[in-house]
């Protein structure tokens, strides 16, 4: 089968454009380390599965570059047989040369679009899984204390909790909230009042939601959280509360802006300088981790 002159160097051009726009589409819709993705269509040298689209994007980039270099010492053979039998034709002399020449610009463009890439920025030929960083939402501090407490209750194995509504009672005795958050309320050295459980932080469709707060996702909703009443203690009794919750093993949060040294986040580890803790500033803010007792 004979192949025009210009067969070779258009699919070269082919190829650049391959790999630009599968560069592309690797920068626009790179995804995070996944499970596993099973290949459906499978190339030479790639493997029958990636842990994530940037692998298979990088494995089309060598698969790329092989190929454009096999097609291109394929032209150089080429040409280099149709330049020794083209004996005296002046035009079979040029189309060799110019299918030899073509060949070796296609190769010199590929790798001066990657050099261009690297120079502008290596992450750019890297091609390797971003990662995406992990924000933490700020837990934001409760609607302001009215200071009324309507009830109290006492748990089992622990003292009386006096609550700041019925329902704060109700969540307690009904066991919505952690056994290991009602124990360590329970255990204070300092009677304590809870201003906040469930509620005020769109724990469900009909529950409003604090400004700024996580809707849905904030330990409250999952009965891991307490906010304690400030009002009504003494700051020798505000640092024994503190203290106390925060040498607990199962601390997770604890911010009140008052005494920073004993903030918590992030499953026990150190907050003061955290802006949770400067903003809870009215009331004590206390979670414990998950499955923890």
């Amino acid at each position: 089968m004979k192949l025009s002159k210009s067969f070779l160097p258009k699919t070269l051009l082919k190829l650049k454009i391959l790999f630009l726009g599968s560069l592309t589409t690797y920068l626009l819709f790179t995804a995070p380390p996944a499970l596993a993705y099973e290949l459906e269509v499978k190339l030479p040298g790639l493997p029958a599965s990636v842990s994530d689209p940037g692998e298979y994007v990088r494995y089309l980039f060598i698969f790329g570059l092989s190929l454009a270099g096999f097609l291109a010492v394929g032209a150089v053979a080429v040409g280099g047989i149709k330049y020794i039998l083209a004996g005296s034709s002046v035009g079979n002399v040029t189309d060799a040369r110019n299918l030899i020449v073509g060949a070796l610009m296609g190769v010199g463009l590929l790798l001066g679009s990657y050099l261009l890439l690297y120079t502008i920025d290596p992450n750019l030929v890297n091609l390797s899984p971003r990662q995406l960083d992990v924000i933490n939402v700020p837990e934001p501090p409760s609607p302001p204390d009215s200071g009324l407490t309507e009830g109290a209750t006492t748990p089992p194995g622990a003292s009386e909790i006096k609550c700041k509504t019925n329902k704060i009672c109700q969540d307690i005795q009904s066991g919505t909230l952690n056994n290991t958050l009602i124990k360590d309320l329970g255990s204070l050295p300092i009677e304590i009042t809870v201003t906040e459980t469930t509620g005020s932080h769109g724990c469900s469709s009909q529950d409003s939601c604090v400004a700024g707060a996580a809707c849905g996702t904030s330990a409250h909703c999952a009965g891991r959280a307490a906010d304690i009443r400030i009002s009504n203690l003494n700051d020798s009794q505000k640092q024994q509360v503190l203290q106390t919750l925060s040498q607990d093993k199962c601390v997770d949060q604890l911010f009140y802006a008052g005494w920073p040294q004993y903030c918590r986040a992030g499953g026990g580890q150190d907050a003061s300088k955290s802006k949770s803790c400067a903003d809870h500033t009215d009331h004590i803010h206390y979670s414990v981790k998950a499955n923890c007792a």
